[in-house]
């Protein structure tokens, strides 16, 4: 993957998880907010650092379909209060 954008990527792994074409752009915006990739979007994979990529690869695992019925699961673990 390293003759892609940051960008690309992030698009090519929502298609391939199957992820709505009307929700794309959304979640590529956010994603790339949430993990600080914005300035480096239109970099190839291959510039990036070390921190960058894992930055990179972390957003990527988080984009997909949501399993309904394992949804209540996932908000549990997400919003779980560990104080």
């Amino acid at each position: 993957m390293d003759f892609l954008t940051v960008q690309d990527s992030l698009y090519l792994l929502a298609r391939i998880r199957g992820v709505e074409i009307s929700h794309i752009k959304t979640i590529v915006e956010t994603m790339s907010s949430l993990f600080l990739l914005d300035p480096f979007l239109n970099n190839y994979i291959h510039q990036l650092s070390g921190g960058t990529k894992r930055r990179l690869h972390a957003a990527i695992a988080l984009i997909g379909k949501i399993d309904k019925k394992n949804n209540d699961k996932m908000k549990f673990f997400v919003f779980k209060d560990h104080h």
